[in-house]
């Protein structure tokens, strides 16, 4: 799931800056990139205003991740979750995939000490036809290990993800990411963990 976040807030990113270039802001996707720019702070409108400006002589996908790479994590944190809200809580699964319930998909540890460990479990439950396979478990850094059921989840069955936040070195804001890859649709799902370390 995370994947498609990331892929919608590049999308919107990019027709941003097509937008910003172009100057229509008549159509709907123009509105959806309007309201995500509501969503940000007045230096981070500008920041990204600068860097779409900045970008024209290089390839669209490494535009796309180089204005994610840019974006602070507050603002990803807002467009991360605007965007999971827009797109629908439920996708209809394809034929021949599990069918995923997550209780949550996000968690704030809110304000946490620096270099001690922060432990949180998501919840999930098979609501379709098919047995949940978690293939592998990756994580945007060393610092967010997961541990996750090895054995396949039958329909009606539950499981739980453990995810451990190790905040030495890690002072400031934090939004991390662990995405995991399974036979459910969609394949990739992402679990979102934020932190603001003192």
């Amino acid at each position: 799931m995370m994947n498609i976040i990331k892929y919608l807030l590049l999308a919107s990113c990019i027709i941003f800056s097509i937008t910003l270039m172009n100057a229509q802001a008549d159509d709907s996707t123009s509105t959806a990139i309007l309201e995500i720019l509501e969503l940000l702070d007045e230096e981070e409108k500008a920041e990204i205003v600068m860097h779409a400006k900045s970008q024209r002589d290089i390839a669209p996908q490494d535009e796309l991740y180089w204005l994610l790479a840019n974006m602070n994590d507050s603002a990803k944190t807002r467009v991360l979750k605007y965007t999971e809200r827009k797109a629908g809580s439920r996708i209809k699964p394809k034929a021949g995939t599990a069918d995923i319930y997550w209780l949550e998909s996000s968690h704030d540890f809110g304000t946490i000490q620096e270099g001690k460990y922060f432990i949180h479990e998501f919840e999930f439950e098979n609501i379709g036809e098919i047995a949940y396979q978690i293939q592998s478990v990756e994580g945007s850094c060393g610092c967010t290990i997961a541990d996750y059921p090895k054995e396949a989840i039958p329909p009606g069955g539950k499981g739980i993800i453990t995810l451990q936040f190790y905040s030495k070195g890690k002072k400031g804001e934090h939004t991390e990411f662990v995405t995991i890859l399974g036979n459910s649709y969609p394949k990739n799902v992402s679990l979102i963990i934020e932190a603001q370390v003192r």
